[in-house]
């Protein structure tokens, strides 16, 4: 089947909705206000066994419910752009916990943190076909998300490695950052990293940033 797309109708539809010319598609041109309530209950799991020196794991819960957040309804079928206020509930558990990897560092912890964040944006159908565009991306109904961060340090804290892991599984990509910080003097921070991009979903999460790999370095100078 072809579909033919009527890029005219679709750039009109843009100016109705942003008349200046300039704007973020799914702010209108401007900052709404944000409503929301949450909060967080944390606890230390010191029941649980720790062998091998594991520490005990710190279990954080958290939950935000964002009222009538703004976002973007492309209608690709009649080539129109609409703004909708839909209410954005968020639940999200963590657990924070140090392992000693003797083999990999003799003397210092490898700290691990480990998250699930749920999000459900209400009065929306599940699937990508509502086409409905947050200020993080396109959602779907249900929105699922983990990451891992792991690190330790070296030479007394000097030097610092980062790990860092974010999975998008409703749109199938993920982001992986490997960082390391060297502190040489008390102004001096020297930061070198990689981060790559990953998707499988065209248009869906990273996947438009999926050959926008890179490699940085870094030069921190604090003045006193």
């Amino acid at each position: 089947m072809l579909t033919v797309i009527d890029a005219a109708a679709i750039f009109r539809n843009i100016s109705n909705l942003c008349p200046q010319g300039i704007c973020h598609l799914s702010q209108n041109a401007f900052f709404p206000l944000r409503r929301m309530i949450g909060g967080m209950w944390a606890t230390e799991l010191d029941f649980l066994p720790r062998p091998g020196g594991l520490s005990a794991p710190m279990l954080r819960l958290e939950w935000a419910y964002f009222f009538r957040s703004t976002m973007l309804h492309m209608d690709m079928t009649n080539f129109t752009l609409n703004l909708e206020d839909h209410d954005d509930q968020r639940i999200a558990a963590s657990v924070d916990f140090a392992v000693p990897i003797r083999f990999l560092n003799p003397s210092q912890m490898f700290n691990i943190s480990a998250q699930y964040t749920l999000r459900r944006i209400a009065g929306i159908s599940d699937g990508f076909e509502n086409g409905l565009v947050s200020t993080e991306g396109p959602v779907n109904k249900y929105n699922h998300m983990t990451s891992l961060m792991v690190t330790t340090n070296y030479l007394t804290s000097q030097l610092t490695p980062v790990v860092i892991w974010n999975q998008d599984w409703i749109n199938h990509s993920y982001t992986f950052k490997a960082q390391a910080s060297y502190t040489f003097t008390s102004a001096i921070t020297f930061i070198a990293g990689i981060t790559l991009f990953e998707g499988s979903l065209t248009g869906r999460g990273v996947e438009p940033y999926d050959h926008k790999d890179y490699a940085s370095f870094k030069v921190q100078y604090k003045f006193n």
